[in-house]
Order: C-alpha cells, then sequence, then structure tokens
C-alpha cells in the first residue's frame, strides 16, 4: 500500500504498522521517540484510538495525516453521513461465507481494476478481519480529533465510494480542518495516487519543520504508516 509513497520520502524513516488482517500483525506504534501519524481509512481510525487510549502516545505524536479517512464510519445520532450500520454488518457476515467475493466487490468499489487477479484469500485471518469490521461499526473519535491541537493534514477523493466525501466533511471539514481533495479517483490513494500524496506530506513535514516539532536533519524523528496488505496488486 504505502511503498510508493514510502520511496518518494526516502529522507525520512518510517515505521511501518501492518493491522494483521492478511498476515502477521505489527500494530505497535513507535516508543519513545517523536513521530508523525499517517493512516489510511481504517488504519487512520486505529490510529486515532490508539492516541485516545496512552497518553504517552499522544505525547510523543508530532501530528496526523489522514489518507481516505475518518473519524466514524456508520450513521448514528449526530452522524447522519456514515453507511447503514447494516453494511459492515453484511460484510462481516460474508467474510465467513464468501471471502473471495467480499475482497473482490471491496476491490473493485474501491477503484482497482476488475481483472486485477485472484485475491489472495488463504492468507486472510477472517477472525481479524471481522475484528476490523466490528471497529468500522462501532468506534467514533470524532471527540478526540475535535480536541487534538497539533497539526493534521487530511487527503481524500471526491469519488471514494468506500469512504464518500460526505464522510469526510463531517469527520473533518465540520470540525474546522481543510481537507485535500484529488479529483476523480477512488479509495486507495497510497496506491493509485503516491506521488501526490507523497507531495503533500512532504509538505506537511516541512511545515512541521518550520515550527521546530521536526529535526530537518532527521534524528529520531519517524513517521509511522499503517499498512495493508491486501490493498497491493
Amino acid at each position: 500500500m504505502w511503498r510508493g509513497v514510502t520511496r518518494r520520502l526516502s529522507g525520512s524513516r518510517h515505521h511501518l504498522i501492518d493491522l494483521g488482517f492478511f498476515g502477521p500483525a505489527k500494530a505497535v506504534l513507535p516508543q519513545a521517540v517523536p513521530w508523525v501519524g499517517v493512516g489510511h481509512s481504517l488504519g487512520f481510525l486505529w490510529l486515532i484510538r490508539q492516541l485516545a487510549v496512552d497518553p504517552e502516545h499522544r505525547k510523543n505524536c508530532l501530528g496526523l495525516v489522514s489518507v481516505n479517512g475518518f473519524a466514524r464510519f456508520t450513521r448514528g445520532e449526530g452522524f447522519s453521513a456514515g453507511v447503514s450500520p447494516r453494511i459492515p454488518a453484511a460484510m462481516r457476515a460474508r467474510c465467513g461465507t464468501d471471502p473471495d467475493g467480499l475482497l473482490r466487490d471491496f476491490r473493485i468499489k474501491a477503484g482497482l481494476p476488475a481483472d486485477l487477479g485472484p485475491v489472495a484469500v488463504p492468507g486472510m485471518d477472517r477472525e481479524r478481519l471481522a475484528l476490523g469490521l466490528d471497529w468500522l461499526a462501532e468506534w467514533d473519535v470524532r471527540g478526540f480529533l475535535a480536541a487534538w491541537d497539533r497539526p493534521l493534514l487530511a487527503l481524500a477523493c471526491d469519488g471514494d465510494r468506500v469512504v464518500t466525501p460526505a464522510i469526510t466533511r463531517a469527520s473533518f471539514e465540520a470540525t474546522g480542518r481543510q481537507v485535500h481533495w484529488y479529483a476523480d479517483s477512488g479509495h486507495l490513494l497510497p496506491l493509485i495516487r503516491p506521488a501526490w500524496c507523497a507531495e503533500r506530506i512532504a509538505a506537511f513535514q516541512q511545515i512541521l519543520m518550520d515550527e521546530g516539532s521536526l529535526n530537518p536533519y532527521g534524528g529520531d524523528n519517524g513517521t509511522a504508516h499503517e499498512s495493508h496488505r491486501d490493498a497491493e496488486p
């Protein structure tokens, strides 16, 4: 997912996180060093949850980057932009009965070609993926993001059929955050538009350097990227 982006940000150290849907999980944030958190979709939601429950992580996180991300996914009180809770519930059920079809349909909806090739179902951890779908249905970090007083960059697509523009606006613009939009693309910006993502992340890092948050010579600074192996062709 992040290979094209990290290759273009060669001046930074990268700490890749894997949520374990298609292999061993590596879901540990950087310890005792300053870092910038970059998360895609559910990965951004997961990242915010870690910050919300651990003050030590909050202390070391200098800024956040959301790529196709959101603060809440399902519709509920005060969040009419979300999807029906029935959608992640149906996906969770299908995870056990038709995982190949579930992933194929998701790829198409996310903007990848239908003829991309076989989906790596044998490597899928169905229990872990079902847990991720529970996170989608239940987690809500709007309050934490509204109180976040450090820099935040939000990147999104106006053609995203998974995290719709309405969800994006309700997650960020509703609390005064600016969103940088890419026209006519899908849900997998880091994979499909890595140069555009890297350019904006680099500009964000430069702002942090100008403010004195990041060491311009690298040092112990790091960038934590949430990684989904299932998105790679």
